[in-house]
């Protein structure tokens, strides 16, 4: 009999890690439930041999699998009557678990789950909104400083720099977001230590989602502590180069908003809290 490849270290090789009820089992698979299900009655399908993806396991399995599901799918309808059902997989670096698994899960009318953009997925969590021909965010940002220098984003768009930073989720406080985007974006688990600038930003959209539109944007900028020896990406996690640059040359670049680079110098150096209003509207 041929043995079945696991790997030590992946969670789904070794069963003592399966915490959830285990629904169905035979000599190649297993299903069981999911530990943080999008619906209830929400089932994880697996082959027992270790596979990451897809085009790795041999057809016999697949075909299996499927088979399994439709068995699967039989009784979430007979259970929990659902509106349909959702079958899906995330392969490559989108397998969060390393180990090969379809979810499979009822679906009702108005669940909240569907297929969106990248942006749109993030507009759902993100503290704004849009009427008309109105788009108003609130964002922070982040004030990194090293060895007289500052750590900007370079857009890929234009070749400006801004500042490190992002939207504040719905229910985060503004340091709780200022501190989780910079972690994303830099790789490295900065403190905000105080809020140095707000701003009220007006101006009229341009290229992407905003174009045409007239935007408000609030923004809190903090200060942030960094921790010695800090290793910095050279990247952000969207792939935009890190570039740092020195204090005393912020004005031989293009940094937007442009009202930072008058402003930057006298926070760095410890000056008070700044209130600005911006207005670039024409």
């Amino acid at each position: 009999m041929k043995m079945r490849r696991l790997f030590e270290n992946c969670v789904f090789c070794n069963r003592d890690n399966i915490m959830t009820d285990i629904i169905y089992e035979d000599e190649l698979v297993m299903a069981f439930k999911d530990y943080e299900p999008i619906n209830e009655g929400h089932v994880l399908l697996i082959p027992k041999e270790h596979f990451l993806d897809v085009d790795e396991m041999p057809d016999e399995l697949l075909a299996h699998l499927m088979l399994v599901s439709k068995k699967i799918v039989a009784d979430l309808k007979e259970v929990y009557h659902p509106a349909g059902y959702s079958i899906m997989q995330n392969g490559g670096a989108f397998n969060d678990v390393g180990h090969y698994h379809l979810h499979i899960f009822p679906r009702y009318e108005g669940d909240g789950f569907g297929w969106t953009s990248g942006s749109e997925s993030q507009s759902l969590f993100d503290c704004g909104m849009e009427k008309d021909n109105y788009w108003f965010r609130y964002r922070t940002g982040a004030i990194i400083i090293r060895d007289g220098k500052m750590l900007f984003v370079k857009s890929e768009i234009g070749g400006y720099y801004y500042m490190i930073g992002g939207g504040v989720h719905l229910g985060e406080d503004s340091k709780t977001c200022i501190e989780r985007e910079t972690l994303e974006e830099t790789g490295v688990n900065c403190t905000a230590k105080r809020i140095a600038i707000v701003s009220e930003n007006f101006f009229n959209g341009v290229g992407g989602e905003i174009d045409g539109k007239e935007c408000h944007v609030l923004e809190c900028y903090y200060l942030m502590d960094v921790p010695d020896n800090a290793s910095f990406e050279t990247e952000t996690d969207a792939a935009e180069e890190l570039v740092w640059i020195p204090i005393d040359e912020f004005s031989k670049h293009d940094i937007r908003p442009a009202f930072l680079k008058q402003e930057l110098q006298g926070v760095i150096e410890g000056g008070p809290l700044i209130h600005i209003l911006n207005d670039e509207r024409k």
